[in-house]
């Protein structure tokens, strides 16, 4: 089938097919190139972020629990008192945002979304219960007395603490969840990276195998019947060709069809040649029966010159006779003459 393809094609071919394994290989690491993108945006813009906002949330509930203590642990002093309150107050507002904030990212993240939905609403519940376990207490340290303090003391180590202890617990799940995703993300990079290295290396084998195919291929199917006819064509017009011999006709291409018009020349030449030779062979025959003719002519031409030579002999010597009787007429009017006179 392929060696019945027009020339153009068969150069054609191998070409468009190392074009499309280009462009797959281009294709290909390009989406490699995108996946590897939206992981490092992923990792970048969300992930590290949210990792972030709840290492940040956490300090802050960190800092409220200490300034809480101290404030259950220091003497009355409204200063300090108002100092305390003011820090716990600026440290639940900024816990409270950053948590926020994490949860509008995560939202964005599928693998993360439901997960952390649910823990931000049970993260919710309990914190709604701190802060008013933590808004009693400041209440009842702000009274400045004993008991104030003392049942200040008892709520935060029991109730208080009891819901601190579960929104630490929520962050530190949401914490894990987001650390599992990053190393999941990492994962799928180091696959994107190792994938698109294989498959750099693969499409990169097939379009070396390709161009080997292609360097043994042409020059088999197009440059080989092109040297055997320039060959011959060499020979013929050397005037020492084979008239006799044909080139062989394995395609219905362009080169096909050339080797068969070639061959029908010689065949057409080899005609004419054998013709001509007949022809000399019947030219040197009426030469040499003309040479024999001539012969024969130039035979009688001599044969008539020697008669023509013995003729004029004879007529040479009929002219001396007759001389001889005219004299000897004229002798004998002379003497008839004289005797007529006597």
């Amino acid at each position: 089938m392929l060696a019945n393809l027009s020339v153009r094609w068969k150069i054609l071919i191998p070409i468009l097919m190392l074009g499309l394994i280009l462009v797959a290989l281009v294709g290909t690491n390009v989406n490699n190139a995108r996946n590897a993108e939206e992981i490092t945006l992923t990792l970048g813009t969300q992930l590290l972020p949210a990792n972030s906002l709840l290492l940040e949330a956490d300090r802050d509930l960190h800092q409220i629990l200490v300034a809480e203590r101290t404030w259950l642990s220091a003497e009355n002093d409204g200063v300090v008192d108002a100092k305390l309150r003011k820090q716990i107050e600026e440290n639940r507002q900024q816990s409270h945002d950053r948590i926020e904030k994490f949860a509008v990212i995560v939202a964005d993240i599928p693998e993360l979304a439901e997960r952390a939905k649910s823990l931000l609403s049970q993260y919710r519940t309990d914190r709604k219960e701190w802060e008013a376990d933590s808004d009693r207490i400041m209440t009842l340290l702000s009274r400045g007395d004993p008991d104030g303090r003392s049942e200040a003391r008892q709520s935060s180590l029991s109730e208080a603490s009891a819901h601190f202890d579960a929104m630490r617990d929520q962050i530190d799940q949401l914490t894990t969840l987001v650390a599992d995703r990053a190393k999941a993300s990492e994962s799928e990079a180091e696959s994107t990276s190792e994938t698109a290295y294989a498959t750099s290396l693969a499409v990169g084998g097939t379009a070396i195998a390709l161009i080997a195919g292609v360097l043994a291929f042409v020059p088999r199917m197009v440059l080989k019947p092109i040297g055997v006819l320039n060959d011959q064509l060499r020979d013929v017009s050397g005037g020492g060709g084979d008239l006799t011999a044909r080139l062989p006709v394995t395609s219905s291409d362009e080169l096909g069809q050339m080797a068969g018009s070639f061959n029908r020349l010689l065949e057409q030449l080899h005609t004419m040649f054998r013709q001509l030779h007949g022809n000399a062979d019947t030219l040197a025959q009426g030469v040499q029966q003309l040479e024999a003719t001539i012969g024969d002519i130039s035979q009688r031409s001599e044969s008539l010159a020697d008669i023509s030579t013995a003729n004029a002999a004879s007529i040479e010597e009929i002219t001396v006779s007759v001389s001889h009787i005219a004299d000897n007429s004229a002798d004998v009017d002379h003497l008839a003459r004289d005797t007529g006179t006597l």
